[in-house]
């Protein structure tokens, strides 16, 4: 019995083949065989693939990601990738790159069924509710809260354009914005204790 081989063609080639492969693609690459999972994470790939990539590699390495499975397939509602992006885009929306291949390329069955720790309970038949009827509901915030929080940071980092000087600057402003609320404050209390005189008068 033979076996079916890839030709044997220079991995510049296939790291190339690999840069214009989509999130699906590239997880089902990493499946094949050895030598796939070698070149998948040194292909060059576009920033927001990769990353998408890296967090679904490490979500699915959580016991957490296989509990929540059966619940995902139960629950799991398909759409129209393209018109919902359509319809964000007509109400006004500017969508990031980044954004767009979330909707567009991450996996049905890998769907992450809840962000916010102060859903309805009660909610049943949103797919964005946590599922409170499991036997076992999973921490979930472990994961996700680590991953957005990181997210968060970085992008502050990048962001971060002010200097020594502007942060001595806002400081000092921010005092001065104290010291002003703090006469307006006693300032609104004297006068709202005269007006109870004088209502306490009119009575």
């Amino acid at each position: 019995m033979s076996s079916t081989r890839f030709p044997a063609l220079p991995n510049e080639l296939y790291l190339g083949l690999l840069s214009h492969c989509s999130l699906k693609v590239l997880v089902a690459l990493k499946g094949v065989c050895r030598e796939w999972r070698r070149l998948v994470p040194i292909a060059d790939i576009p920033p927001d693939r990769h990353a998408l990539l890296e967090f679904y590699l490490y979500l699915i390495d959580s016991g957490y990601f296989l509990l929540t499975r059966s619940w995902i397939l139960d629950n799991i509602k398909f759409f129209d990738h393209e018109a919902y992006l359509a319809s964000l885009v007509e109400q006004g929306a500017i969508l990031p790159e980044a954004f767009k291949l979330w909707i567009t390329e991450w996996p049905a069955k890998a769907a992450i069924p809840w962000f916010l720790s102060n859903e309805d309970p009660n909610s049943d038949n949103d797919i964005s509710a946590p599922p409170w009827h499991l036997k076992d509901t999973p921490p979930y915030n472990s994961i996700l809260q680590e991953v957005f929080t990181q997210a968060v940071l970085d992008e502050a980092e990048v962001d971060n354009t002010y200097s020594a000087e502007d942060a001595v600057q806002l400081e000092e402003n921010d005092s001065t914005d104290d010291a002003v609320d703090k006469d307006n404050s006693g300032y609104t209390e004297d006068k709202d204790s005269d007006s109870a005189e004088d209502t306490d008068d009119d009575i």
